[in-house]
C-alpha cells in the first residue's frame, strides 16, 4: 500500500492467522494453508468487501471517510 495510501483512502486489514512459526516461515505457511487460516481469509476479506460496498452506495458515509481522510 505504501505511498498509495498518501493520495487516496486505503486500508490495510490485519488478522491473525494460527501457526506455529512467525511470518515467512514454513510453520507460517502450513499455518496459512490451513483450513482456518482460510475460513479467517475469507472472513477479512468480507468485512473489508462490506466496508467498499458501504463507500460506494452511502454517499453521507463515503463524504465522511473522504474528509477524515483530508484531515489527516
Amino acid at each position: 500500500m505504501g505511498n498509495v495510501s498518501y493520495e487516496v483512502p486505503g486500508f490495510h486489514g490485519m488478522f491473525c492467522i494460527p501457526a506455529e512459526g512467525v511470518n515467512h516461515t514454513p510453520e507460517f505457511t502450513n499455518g496459512a494453508g490451513s483450513p482456518e487460516g482460510f475460513e479467517r481469509a475469507i472472513a477479512c476479506a468480507a468485512g473489508m468487501a462490506v466496508v467498499a460496498c458501504q463507500v460506494l452506495v452511502d454517499d453521507k458515509f463515503a463524504e465522511q471517510v473522504k474528509e477524515n481522510f483530508q484531515r489527516q
